[in-house]
């Protein structure tokens, strides 16, 4: 059976390169995009009080900074992460822009080893299949699909549950497997490996020049 990891992340934090994670929610499916499980692991961020974006702990995170605080460190979680991501066929993220690369920056800051995987970019897979190079958010990507979106939203499992949604929803218009999809546009799939994103279109996702 293949399974399918859709996960999706929240931050304490995401000041330009010292983003700091305080929830990695997930959904595994199967191939039928039929629930294995779903979760959140809650995150301690491990920062000081007034590094916390205000804004976020007032309008976008679902629970107080004391809950978040009386969690468990991303260091106790990386085991359970690493086993979800390398245990799984095909990972699936709305965008690496930032989620993957701030689950390499607690790695590193952790000095855990890098988590080496290959993951498949939602809104790249929106833009071939729509035809379009408009980049575009989950909730009007959710809109556009005609697609009911699960709240809580900025809930990172139900925004992961939120993104299977959309690739379900993808797949169904197009009349087209998940394997064809990505055999027939590469550039849907990124790799991560040794700290470095890389994309299949031809440049370093991280360094944003050729290579």
């Amino acid at each position: 059976m293949s399974k399918y990891l859709f996960f999706d992340l929240e931050y304490a934090t995401c000041k330009t390169n010292s983003i700091k994670i305080c929830e990695f929610g997930y959904v595994l499916t199967d191939e039928k995009f039929e629930i294995i499980e779903k979760n959140n692991l809650i995150i301690n961020s491990g920062i000081e009080v007034k590094a916390w974006d205000k804004y976020a702990l007032k309008n976008i995170l679902t629970r107080t900074r004391e809950y978040y605080e009386s969690c468990p460190s991303f260091e106790d979680y990386y085991p359970q992460i690493k086993g979800l991501i390398n245990g799984a066929c095909y990972v699936i993220e709305f965008s690496f822009k930032r989620d993957v690369r701030a689950l390499n920056g607690e790695c590193k800051r952790y000095e855990l080893p890098s988590i080496d995987y290959k993951f498949c970019d939602t809104q790249e897979i929106y833009k071939v299949i729509t035809n379009t190079k408009d980049i575009v958010g989950l909730a009007n990507m959710l809109k556009k699909l005609d697609v009911e979106r699960k709240d809580l939203v900025h809930d990172a499992a139900n925004d992961a549950y939120n993104t299977m949604l959309a690739l379900k929803k993808m797949l169904q218009v197009s009349e087209i497997s998940f394997q064809s999809l990505i055999k027939k546009h590469p550039t849907v799939v990124v790799k991560t490996q040794g700290f470095v994103i890389k994309s299949n279109k031809g440049f370093d996702a991280d360094k944003k020049k050729i290579v």
